[in-house]
């Protein structure tokens, strides 16, 4: 779901599911905490004359004082998925 969008930046969430969800809210929250939720942002800019988009992905739960409880999605396997995605949606790649 898109959830902000402005002229270079795009911000993305998704509920959690399944066992990543429990073991995400283990990692990060409690029993009383929200469902986790993973974000993620597109940031747009020009470089070079080219337009370049780097992305930063996160997952988060609010706690029950209003705490939000962040951890940064920034492994080697996260960070490959991302790019594939990226570089797959390079118009001229696919001709």
């Amino acid at each position: 779901m898109v959830m902000e969008a402005t002229e270079s930046t795009i911000l993305c969430s998704k509920e959690t599911e399944g066992m990543a969800s429990i073991m995400t809210q283990m990692a990060i929250g409690n029993s009383y905490s929200t469902t986790p939720v993973v974000k993620l942002r597109f940031s747009i800019g020009e470089v070079d004359k080219k337009v370049k988009v780097w992305a930063d992905t996160w997952v988060e739960t609010q706690m029950t004082m209003g705490q939000i409880n962040q951890m940064k999605l920034n492994d080697n396997s996260t960070i490959n998925a991302l790019q594939d995605r990226l570089d797959n949606l390079n118009p001229k790649k696919n001709l």
